[in-house]
């Protein structure tokens, strides 16, 4: 268990629980890749074995990307073309997932989406107030945010809850939905 935390200050840190022993250090991590590669030495430096997989948590899947998906190269032109949509996360997000692939080349990695939660929005929810010609035509829709944190406490509510629930995410951003 770890992680890079204050990613771009400089008051970044890493923390890693396992290995050899415990670390809780100042981490020079000015941005997404550095902090990455900063993990990747400190769990050689801990002893730990490389991993089998690495799986990514990504902000924005688009209109076309739901459900979880292996990386591949048409995947990453796909989502590089949707950073106009999420710019201040999506390429964060991106960079690390190509760090991971320089450092291990031939290691599966998975993306999955925040707002694949929210895909399924019937019409009217995901309309906005915008001329349908323009809407039509460049695939502009709203997209809900923070879906894999609601998916998380929906699974831990179990299947009585849906339909009776309001859910705050609150903390690295913030959001509410009604299930």
């Amino acid at each position: 268990d770890g992680a890079v935390e204050r990613v771009g200050a400089a008051d970044a840190r890493l923390w890693l629980r396992g290995g050899r022993a415990p670390v809780d250090r100042a981490a020079p991590a000015p941005d997404a890749a550095a902090a990455v590669r900063a993990a990747f030495a400190t769990l050689d430096g801990a002893g730990l074995p490389s991993p089998d997989a690495v799986g990514h948590r990504l902000v924005h899947g688009g209109p076309d990307h739901a459900a979880p998906e292996r990386v591949t190269k048409e995947l990453l032109a796909d989502l590089r073309a949707l950073v106009p949509l999420a710019p201040l996360h999506l390429p964060k997000g991106l960079d690390g997932v190509e760090v991971v692939a320089e450092r291990f080349p031939d290691l599966p990695q998975a993306v999955c989406f925040d707002t694949a939660f929210h895909h399924d929005l019937p019409e009217p929810a995901r309309r906005l107030p915008l001329p349908r010609a323009l809407t039509d035509e460049t695939r502009i829709r709203r997209f809900g945010f923070h879906g894999l944190s609601y998916e998380y406490v929906l699974e831990h509510l179990g299947p009585a809850a849906r339909g009776r629930v309001v859910i705050a995410h609150l903390g690295n951003g913030a959001s509410m939905a009604a299930v």
